[in-house]
């Protein structure tokens, strides 16, 4: 039986939850199959374990809707192997079709031995909105790693702009790790879709990856649709561009630590905002933290002051014209010393309906 809709709210789970041989594994929900599901305030307190993939502090699998004013405080754990793509989130661990979620917290900490992992959810494949979420805790993953969000836009190499990919007024605390691998942020792991836009955005996460990790953002780059090479711009098909944006973010990270040092022609690099940047893109109006510790996986890079972009000019490391323009690390502007985040975000003209600016650290509302 399919229902047409379904509607989920006000439950609350305590103890602990274990799939030991099944994939979809949630404390609310395993697999919201109906589209257009709505869950609503609902709280999860169980510790919620899988062998698999597909793993949720509310839903493991979400085909389609919202997931607005849910909670999650138990740990989430999936022991899929380190080179499998697991799919594990505090409140959801993969969509399929247009997702909202909003309103929605994490303080249960999110240990995934495979790929994709994070604070608020592990994946999307479509279109997807987060807004006014915060996740709290300790995430770790083999790759695709980040305090809301492991990937966005999986699944689909969207050269097309069909998907619209918005995280927005989301902040992060606790630390990141990426141990077996690259793309790990403060915000999001991965970000290969067009139509993809992260601001308003603040990470405290202490961030450690082998490679490719950033405050804000470990990767922004996809390759073409034969896979035969790096694109610039995204075709949209009203004949326009697009290119990712990061705008008007503050990477409040203590520190950004890799542990695989090498030359970043080898590996690509890593810094305070984005770690790698393989296009052209709008990142601009970001902000790092003064006394943010940085250990790059090559020695030579060291964090710059850098222009806002445009969408019609690559991000520049220190060197122009060499391969780091290519896997350029985007460091923002470093804060002044005397300034709070909150000082920043109203320098920003953060919304001050959403977000509570009164102190040293901005909170929502």
């Amino acid at each position: 039986l399919r229902l047409a809709t379904a509607v989920i709210e006000n439950v609350t789970v305590k103890g602990v939850i274990n799939s030991e041989k099944g994939r979809y594994t949630g404390g609310i929900v395993g697999y919201a199959r109906t589209k257009d599901t709505k869950i609503r305030n609902c709280t999860n307190e169980a510790k919620v374990t899988s062998s698999l993939d597909r793993v949720g502090g509310i839903c493991g699998h979400f085909q389609s809707g919202e997931i607005t004013g849910c909670v999650n405080r138990g740990e989430i754990v999936s022991t899929f192997a380190y080179n499998q793509k697991a799919f594990v989130g505090g409140i959801m661990g993969i969509s399929s079709e247009p997702t909202l979620i909003e309103g929605c917290t994490n303080t249960g900490d999110v240990i995934v031995t495979g790929q994709y992992a994070g604070g608020i959810m592990g994946a999307s494949e479509s279109t997807v909105v987060v807004r006014r979420c915060s996740s709290d805790s300790k995430v770790r993953g083999a790759q695709f790693v980040g305090g809301i969000s492991g990937a966005i836009g999986v699944g689909a190499l969207d050269v097309t702009g069909k998907f619209s990919i918005t995280i927005e007024n989301c902040w992060t605390g606790g630390s990141l790790d990426c141990y077996n691998g690259q793309c790990g942020g403060g915000i999001i792991g991965e970000m290969p879709a067009a139509n993809s836009c992260v601001k308003n955005c603040w990470s405290e996460m202490a961030v450690t990856g082998q490679r490719v990790i950033g405050g804000i953002l470990g990767r922004s780059c996809a390759k073409n649709a034969s896979s035969t090479g790096w694109v610039t711009t995204f075709a949209i098909s009203d004949g326009s561009t697009a290119v990712p944006s990061v705008q008007n973010c503050i990477a409040w990270n203590p520190s950004i630590v890799c542990t695989d040092l090498r030359p970043y022609d080898a590996c690509g690099g890593s810094g305070a905002v984005i770690g790698y940047t393989s296009f052209k893109n709008k990142s601009g109006s970001c902000y790092r933290n003064p006394s943010m510790a940085f250990t790059p996986s090559d020695s030579r890079q060291s964090f710059v002051d850098q222009p806002d972009c445009d969408g019609t000019n690559w991000v520049l490391g220190t060197t122009e014209g060499t391969a780091e323009t290519y896997c350029a690390p985007y460091h923002g502007k470093a804060a002044e010393a005397q300034a709070t985040v909150s000082s920043i975000a109203k320098a920003l003209k953060w919304d001050e309906s959403v977000w509570n600016l009164s102190g040293d650290k901005p909170a929502l509302k």
